[in-house]
């Protein structure tokens, strides 16, 4: 599992720029439908064969934007 911290505190325009970038560099990965979570947390999830593989979150509770990946990003975030 890779791990990425894009930033410290919730922010809408790193999360989308964030979803946007792994629609652009992944078409072959299919964008599941946005999750909401009860306390406003945003989950962008990208599956590929019916698996979860990339999940985008911008995070209230934790207030963050960060990514859990099964794939290296490294390339495309630091």
């Amino acid at each position: 599992m890779f791990d990425y911290n894009l930033f410290d505190k919730i922010n809408e325009k790193v999360y989308n720029d964030a979803v946007t970038l792994i629609e652009k560099e992944f078409p072959y990965y299919y964008k599941e439908r946005e999750l909401i979570d009860v306390d406003s947390t945003r989950i962008q999830v990208f599956s590929k064969d019916g698996k979860s593989v990339i999940k985008v979150f911008n995070d209230t509770n934790i207030g963050a934007v960060y990514i859990n990946s099964e794939i290296d990003l490294s390339d495309y975030f630091s």
